[in-house]
């Protein structure tokens, strides 16, 4: 027995300067980019079960790689650009890998949940069409809201940029807790969709419905990545990264409360301009808590563990 222990220390501590001597000195945060290999890996093999194809998948796929050697190269002697170059690459991977996870999981055609949601909404005394007609009519409001909701793209540009300054792994570690979150956020929609106030209430129509309700249908079906957005409607997944933004700027000051103010006004945004329920929301909200309770903990062990204690 004390022989086999010995062989299985001794064989974990010679795979971490393996994994070190492989990997490492390639990237720099290897949770983070195990998740998104994970997603991609679900999303190679769902797709080829179900007879979905996606073109123009290319550019984002060498620009993702073109940064990350890029960034090994930064690595020895600017660890902050190493980090940005980095970060971009492993947003640029989640986003494609995440996007079409949801599509995928739109497949499963479940029936849809839209009268029970908008019951929910009633239970809370939420009024869906009150609210949308009031921002409809207010046109500076409407503007604001309508900033705020779109922002996500500048926020993870910035947090690219600015979490590397603030030091410690805040860049990965967002990219891993919205990758659990999305995770779960799928499993709920996949299994209680809802489409959204459109039906409801008969107000609007967004560029993604027509996918969401082709993917209903028989495939085979074939998507362009560039064009295609995320079909995830209940949770909203706009909640989960406000939320997730916020805490990645905990404790910056000034900045930190930039970011907190923009994003309460995108959640105010998120009924009328992505059009959702009060309760895609709350049930958002619910998801983001679960993870940040959970999820950096598990970082915390797995994190160092992947490192190994060969990095240089």
């Amino acid at each position: 027995m004390k022989r086999l222990l010995a062989t299985n220390q001794a064989t974990t501590a010679l795979a971490r300067p393996i994994w070190n001597s492989l990997g490492l000195r390639i990237i720099g945060e290897p949770v983070a980019w195990a998740m998104v290999a994970a997603i991609t890996a679900v999303d190679f093999f769902w797709c080829t079960s179900v007879g979905l194809t996606i073109t123009h998948w290319q550019f984002p796929a060498t620009l993702s790689v073109a940064m990350v050697l890029s960034s090994a190269g930064y690595r020895l002697r600017s660890a902050k650009i190493a980090t940005m170059l980095e970060g971009a690459a492993l947003w640029i991977a989640f986003s494609a890998a995440g996007c079409v996870l949801t599509y995928l999981a739109t497949t499963i055609a479940r029936p849809l949940q839209d009268i029970t949601v908008a019951n929910l909404d009633q239970i809370v005394g939420f009024d869906w069409y009150r609210w949308y007609a009031t921002v409809m009519t207010h046109e500076v409001l409407h503007v604001v809201l309508w900033a705020a909701y779109n922002s996500l793209p500048l926020q993870i540009l910035f947090a690219v940029l600015a979490l590397p300054a603030f030091g410690g792994s805040r860049s990965s570690d967002l990219v891993v807790i919205a990758a659990v979150a999305l995770l779960l956020t799928v499993l709920i929609s996949a299994l209680f969709p809802v489409i959204g106030p459109f039906g409801t209430y008969g107000k609007g129509h967004e560029p993604w419905l027509d996918d969401f309700l082709a993917l209903r249908q028989v495939g085979p079906w074939s998507f362009n990545l560039p064009e295609m957005q995320g079909l995830v409607t209940m949770p909203s997944f706009h909640t989960v990264l406000a939320i997730l933004f916020c805490y990645a700027f905990r404790g910056t000051g000034w900045i930190g409360w930039c970011v907190t103010c923009l994003n309460v006004l995108m959640l105010f945004s998120i009924p009328p301009i992505g059009w959702h329920y009060l309760s895609d929301m709350l049930i958002g909200g619910a998801v983001t808590l679960l993870c940040l309770v959970v999820v950096p903990p598990i970082i915390c062990r797995v994190d160092p563990w992947m490192r190994g204690s060969a990095l240089p």
